[in-house]
């Protein structure tokens, strides 16, 4: 690492997360189980509102969507990274302010991405 990487964090760090070596862990575990069902729901209404507003991004929203679904019928954590781009696609094509756009950014927040 360079002297000039940095991260930002999503939630306040503790020595648990830094580990007793200095290195940072990764402990993303997706959202949590009760709150599966709501966020599943909300990436679907986001998959609606994109089909509207950008329709041209509407396989990115479905993407997201089956992602969680399969997650979550499989009984796994959804992938992260996955997540993170395609939402990041979304948000930058759709109109600011708009529905999808927030929808999305809510999205990120409800997974700590």
């Amino acid at each position: 690492m360079s002297g000039g990487d940095q991260f930002t964090f999503n939630a306040p760090i503790s020595q648990s997360v830094i580990g007793g070596t200095g290195n940072v862990q990764n402990n993303y575990a997706g959202p949590a189980a009760d709150q599966a069902p709501a966020v599943r729901e909300l990436a679907a209404q986001l998959a609606q509102l994109v089909q509207s507003e950008a329709p041209e991004l509407a396989p990115t929203a479905d993407a997201v969507h089956g992602e969680l679904a399969q997650a979550e019928d499989e009984g796994r954590t959804a992938e992260p990274g996955r997540l993170r781009g395609w939402l990041e696609l979304i948000v930058r094509g759709v109109t600011a302010g708009g529905a999808a756009a927030t929808a999305a950014e809510g999205l990120v927040r409800a997974l700590g991405l």
